[in-house]
This record gives C-alpha cells, structure tokens and sequence, in this order.
C-alpha cells in the first residue's frame, strides 16, 4: 500500500486515460460539451482537426469570425490565449479522463497576426501529467502554412483527481 492508497488518494493507476478505440468519440463528446450553446467557448466553436494518441497530441480548428479581431483588424491577443488554453485544456482533460483540468498558468508568445477568414490550427501536447499538474504546450498557425507560427506556449492544469 503506497502513502496515496492509504489516505485515500488516486494513484496514476486509477486515472486511465481512454482506450485508443474510443478516444476520438471521446475528443468529439468533449468538444461537443465545449460548444454547448452561450458559452464562452460555444462562440469560438473549437472543430477536431487531428489526434495523435501515441504522441499525446491534439489539433484543434478555428475560423476566424469578425468578432474576433482587434480594432487592428488582427485576432484579438486575448482571443488567441483562450484558444491556447482550450487546446491544451482539451488535452489535458482527455489524458486524464477528467470533464475539466482548470488552468494554473499560461504562457504565451505572440509571433504573427491572423485576419477574419483564416483558418487557425492549434496543437496542444501533453509535455507530462503528475498526480496534481499537467504541463502541455502548443502551437499555433494557419491551415496550410504549419512553418510559420502564428503563437507558441505552454501551460500548467491542476488534476481534479488529486483532490479525491
């Protein structure tokens, strides 16, 4: 019996991620939860680009609408961190099997603009998942141009099992 199983607390063995057959089904159930309607996150309406289960990574897409853009005409920089964190938030609450990873820390270098109609690609990774954090990164950039990055970060999310 370890220290965590005598108090009570999950151990890593009790947090299983989905089985590879059933992961996309689950990625498309959480991003279905993410657009349920009049959420923040409804209003960006993250659409699955790409999983890769052995590398835990995800790849989110994202139209660029009017209402994303600054007065410069570019994606509001607050816009790009939300969806920064939706990606590595998805990833995060997949590899955990938790319906919510909350976000302790982000980091975000903005490196290029996007303008209305741009299609956005996000992959997030996860870089390790302890007991109680999850450290991912991501990058970012437009559909068909994966060598010029839009934005790069990385981001700390709190394990909800830990507290069990």
């Amino acid at each position: 019996e370890t220290k965590f199983e005598s108090k009570g607390l999950p151990t890593m063995s009790d947090m299983q991620t989905p089985a590879r057959e059933t992961c996309v089904a689950a990625l498309q159930e959480k991003l279905a939860a993410l657009r349920a309607e009049g959420t923040f996150d409804s209003f960006m309406n993250p659409q699955l680009a790409d999983f890769d289960y052995d590398n835990q990574e995800l790849t989110l897409r994202f139209e660029v609408k009017p209402w994303m853009l600054n007065v410069l005409g570019i994606v509001h920089g607050g816009l790009y961190a939300s969806m920064a964190d939706c990606v590595m938030g998805s990833i995060s609450c997949f590899w955990t099997n938790s319906p919510i990873t909350p976000s302790v820390s982000l980091q975000i270098s903005f490196l290029r603009p996007a303008k209305e109609g741009d299609v956005l690609l996000f992959r997030g990774k996860i870089v390790s998942a302890g007991r109680t954090m999850i450290h991912a990164s991501m990058t970012a950039w437009k559909e068909g141009v994966p060598e010029k990055p839009l934005l790069t970060g990385s981001g700390v999310f709190f394990n909800p099992h830990s507290k069990q």
